[in-house]
């Protein structure tokens, strides 16, 4: 069975912060809760979810650089 991108959102999102515990703080939940939608035991809210996505991407960092060189505008 494939894996759910929430629980894998979760898991990257657990990784980033140090933990389930951690993670359950951030996101004002509890530590079982986060164990169970990780383990794909239901699903986080939306809002829940979001708070996940947001770590992933605050972990993310900024590139040095621009990402792709585009041509000027005409």
């Amino acid at each position: 069975m494939k894996e759910q991108p929430r629980a894998l959102a979760l898991r990257r999102a657990a990784a980033i912060v140090g933990g389930a515990k951690p993670l359950a703080q951030r996101l004002q939940v509890s530590e079982r809760q986060v164990d169970y939608w990780m383990r794909e035991i239901g699903t986080p809210p939306d809002t829940v979810f979001f708070d996940v996505i947001a770590i992933i991407i605050e972990s993310a960092g900024t590139r040095s650089g621009p990402a792709t060189s585009l041509p000027p505008p005409s």
